[in-house]
């Protein structure tokens, strides 16, 4: 996404809308590319796919490394593996005095970072991807529907499978009249965010994602909105206006617990976003994103956990045949009986027990990490590797009487069949930190086989199912 908005703002929307970049950016590219590295073939590609001009990057000199992070930045191979410093932005920002207390209070919180520290923590290696309306959406601020049905038009491959085209002229044309453009899952294209994502699941048990929002006009993206989660906000390039609003006693930035429909007039602080800004965003908080004119650049990443309201969905789902399903005859019924029923109804269902199996069901439900391709190894276990499970936890519904041993389990929304080899390493595995080989067999049962064959077939059955995925290899000894 970075060389696709690194193009968009280097055509400065004013002027040539070609998607060729202009020769004067041509020479500033060059003029890096003179700078005395180590040298690596980098091509920057076009929105449509089609290479512009390859150049020679590795690590540039102090006075083009931000130019250069920016055209790299969204260019990278899913075939990689966490490093350290991969993680330097979640602790960078997770780790900031200030951030845990405000995070548990619900309440606002801002600092600034090293712009140059910030980019060089998100810039990836190179991939090239095309871009459809699945992934990329365009929002003005009171039609979030007609930008995307102007820039993106339905086409059929050539296969005749139906797929979406960008149309560059229109895209220009929308983002000049102000309209903001978005990346979603921007957490799988960059391995420092899908880091940082990783970390807020494995600190919070929360769910998150990180989107990518861009913009060159003066006007508002989305209008006056709140988010129905927390959110951190980083500021990665150019400047944005935060327009938060105000209670009529001087509360300021109101959520919706104190304010229902801001106007204009309860406008109250205004923030303006650099480069290396953070915000953390209470879920609720009232706020217009408005751009000031010039190319802007930010990330969200979501905190996400399940609501009051997801839990009164699972209770009703779990008795709609009880009371739920009854109806109510306003012409024939007593309204106060009912009533009365329902309230003894609800006191009944809404206990700490049937919170804790929400829960359960809930987490089994969501995948705690993303799960990447395992190439060339085809999920093939080495000594060195290590394990993640997938789901936040998982839930047994049974025993296959089919199949003797076999326990079936319910995660990411399906049933699985596993053997008591597989449930038991399941169970072992935590989605928050990873194991060997060596140190799953360490907490081995007497009654089972753990020697690294043993293991290694029933880790690739659990590869295979996607309820397993590898983390960063490190040496490990091999079992006996």
């Amino acid at each position: 996404m970075m060389q696709f908005y690194f193009q968009l703002s280097m055509a400065s929307l004013n002027g040539n809308m070609s998607q060729r970049p202009s020769p004067r950016d041509r020479r500033r590219w060059h003029s890096c590319k003179r700078s005395p590295i180590t040298p690596t073939s980098n091509t920057c590609y076009s929105m449509n796919g089609t290479p512009i001009w390859t150049a020679t990057t590795s690590a540039p000199s102090a006075k083009c490394s931000t130019y250069l992070a920016k055209v790299r930045w969204w260019s990278r191979s899913d075939t990689r593996e966490f490093t350290m410093t991969d993680f330097k932005l979640a602790k960078q920002i997770l780790n900031t005095d200030g951030f845990l207390e405000c995070y548990k209070m619900k309440a606002f919180w801002s600092r600034s970072a090293d712009e140059a520290l910030l980019l060089g923590h998100v810039e990836p290696p190179p991939i090239h991807y095309r871009l459809t309306n699945d992934r990329l959406r365009l929002s003005l601020e009171n039609d979030h529907v007609t930008p995307n049905k102007q820039a993106f038009r339905s086409v059929r491959d050539a296969f005749g499978r139906p797929t979406d085209f960008l149309s560059l002229s229109d895209l220009h044309r929308l983002l000049r009249a102000g309209a903001t453009g978005v990346l979603e899952a921007t957490n799988g294209l960059a391995s420092a965010i899908e880091a940082f994502t990783q970390e807020i699941s494995s600190r919070y048990d929360a769910r998150s994602t990180a989107n990518a929002y861009f913009s060159f006009g003066s006007t508002s993206g989305f209008g006056v909105h709140n988010d129905d989660h927390d959110v951190i906000v980083v500021q990665l390039d150019g400047r944005k206006t935060r327009n938060f609003f105000t209670t009529s006693n001087g509360l300021n930035k109101a959520t919706v617990n104190e304010l229902d429909t801001p106007t204009e007039k309860d406008v109250g602080e205004t923030i303006i976003l650099a480069p290396g800004d953070v915000l953390f965003v209470p879920k609720g908080t009232w706020h217009d994103v408005i751009a000031i004119g010039k190319p802007s650049l930010h990330l969200t990443i979501s905190i996400v956990y399940p609501t009051i309201l997801d839990f009164s969905q699972w209770l009703l789902d779990q008795n709609r045949y009880r009371l739920p399903y009854r109806d109510i005859r306003m012409a024939e019924d007593d309204l106060a009986l009912i009533a009365s029923d329902c309230t003894a109804f609800f006191s009944q269902i809404v206990n700490e027990e049937s919170m804790v199996a929400f829960l359960k069901t809930y987490y089994a439900r969501h995948a705690a990490r993303r799960i990447g391709p395992s190439l060339p190894s085809l999920n093939r276990i080495e000594p060195d590797d290590t394990f993640f499970r997938v789901p936040f936890s998982f839930l047994q519904i049974g025993i296959n009487e089919a199949a003797l041993g076999h326990i079936i389990i319910r995660a990411l929304g399906r049933e699985h069949i596993l053997t008591e080899r597989e449930y038991w390493i399941l169970t072992t595995l935590s989605h928050k930190s990873p194991l060997s080989v060596a140190e799953i067999a360490a907490t081995h049962s007497e009654s089972y086989d753990f020697s690294f064959e043993s293991i290694q077939g029933a880790l690739e059955k659990l590869l295979d199912k996607a309820l397993v995925t590898k983390g960063q290899r490190r040496v490990a000894a091999l079992v006996d």
